[in-house]
């Protein structure tokens, strides 16, 4: 924890499983919200119920297969119409169903593979500014994605952490690309 001078106190403490209970604090900030569960929200998200004008702020790079409390946060979001949640989301255009790749489906992603015939969306500067607001502040330096994308992009594990990371693409088979819980297929 950090004690200021007027004895204001800003605790840590880490994700795990009944950690939060009783905490006597207004409002929560959860930095790389993909790890969160709902269970352990469920231990913390009642302990804000009697606090006046309570606030919780979520931070993280996009979801994984896991990341069921995200995909909570995204749905009511994306669906719009809940008073008590702000959702901004920075992503690239795409996802892993249509990523408008001109290979579409069939691009590998891998960086450089001579079968994808260029024009993979992952190659785009642009598309990694709309997804990191960071790149074009000058916190991130494009030079330093493109290093990213050669060597995380030489095979499929690291096309995922790339896609989650620099576009803001959900992992395949998590529930976020469906709001309204309409089955993939039937799309």
């Amino acid at each position: 924890s950090l004690t200021l001078d007027n004895g204001s106190v800003f605790r840590f403490f880490a994700r795990q499983n009944g950690t939060g209970r009783g905490l006597d604090g207004k409002h929560m900030v959860f930095d790389e919200e993909l790890y969160l569960t709902l269970a352990m929200m469920g231990d913390l998200i009642p302990t804000l119920s009697s606090k006046d004008m309570p606030r919780i702020n979520y931070g993280s790079s996009a979801g994984k297969k896991t990341s069921d409390h995200q995909q909570s946060i995204l749905r009511r979001g994306r669906r719009g119409g809940d008073p008590s949640l702000i959702l901004i989301e920075y992503k690239a255009p795409g996802d892993w169903d249509k990523p408008g790749c001109a290979m579409g489906l069939a691009c590998s992603h891998i960086f450089e593979d001579p079968l994808n015939d260029g024009g993979c969306v992952m190659d785009d500067p642009a598309n990694w500014r709309q997804a990191n607001h960071a790149i074009g502040a000058g916190r991130i330096r494009e030079s330093f994605v493109l290093a990213e994308r050669r060597a995380l992009c030489q095979n499929l594990e690291g096309v995922l952490e790339f896609g989650r990371e620099r576009m803001g693409w959900p992992e395949l088979g998590s529930m976020q690309t469906d709001p309204d819980g309409i089955p993939s297929a039937a799309w």
